[in-house]
């Protein structure tokens, strides 16, 4: 990478990162994941419903989180419009870097709420809960990938508040699907899930490829709809 366009890529990380650190609504809303999972562990709910609440919340919020930036890109007028076409690429990359930070920042939140279930319910198997932690660092990267050229292709505030409200129906109807679905569905399901996290290495592999591949077209979405703008 030539130094002007690592300088590019610098400047957009710097500008991007303090767009997310004063987004104290965000991050409040992050921290209220964990304490919603062990408010709703209990009997009344049991079956673990507090802790997939909260890995879900986790992922939509940190998923969520990279949309705040394309909301700050609108009420202010993109943050480096006057930069030179030739390293609008790099810009667009730094969106990305951000999105695989956030990636792994959910996957220690997720962590953090498996080791609280231990605390507040002995019976609790942390280990046996954790393949939750890198699922959801995967649903978060794929939201990103997904989002990222969405937040490039709206010019208009309503926009981006109809896809934010899309992608929470969609989480909502996910987490909501297994609990309607016939009980035999759900056990066949349940089956197919464990005989494709038994196959560790194969998963990781194809979670990964998965992961690149989805970037790479995002990527390229992005800079396309981002190259033909004029912020």
């Amino acid at each position: 990478m030539s130094r002007s366009r690592q300088h590019a890529l610098t400047t957009a990380l710097r500008v991007d990162m303090a767009y997310l650190c004063v987004g104290e609504r965000t991050v409040f809303s992050l921290l209220l994941a964990p304490l919603f999972s062990v408010i709703f562990q209990g009997e009344a709910y049991g079956d673990g419903f507090g802790y997939r609440m909260g890995v879900i919340m986790t992922v939509f919020i940190c998923a969520m989180w990279v949309l705040t930036m394309a909301v700050a890109d609108l009420q202010n007028g993109y943050r480096l419009r006057g930069i030179i076409p030739a390293s609008r690429k790099s810009q667009v990359a730094a969106r990305y870097v951000v999105g695989l930070v956030i990636s792994v920042l959910s996957i220690a939140m997720i962590v953090l709420i498996d080791g609280l279930q231990v605390l507040v319910n002995p019976d609790w198997s942390f280990a046996g809960n954790l393949w939750a932690a890198p699922l959801g660092g995967f649903c978060t990267a794929l939201m990103v990938a997904l989002i990222v050229p969405t937040g490039y292709l709206w010019t208009k505030l309503g926009g981006l508040r109809v896809t934010m409200m899309v992608i929470y129906v969609v989480v909502l109807a996910v987490f909501i699907l297994p609990s309607i679905l016939p009980a035999s569905v759900t056990r066949g399901l349940a089956h197919a899930a464990n005989a494709i996290i038994a196959q560790r290495l194969w998963l990781v592999i194809a979670v990964l490829t998965t992961t690149v591949v989805a970037y790479g077209i995002s990527y390229v979405i992005a800079s396309r709809i981002f190259a033909s703008r004029e912020w």
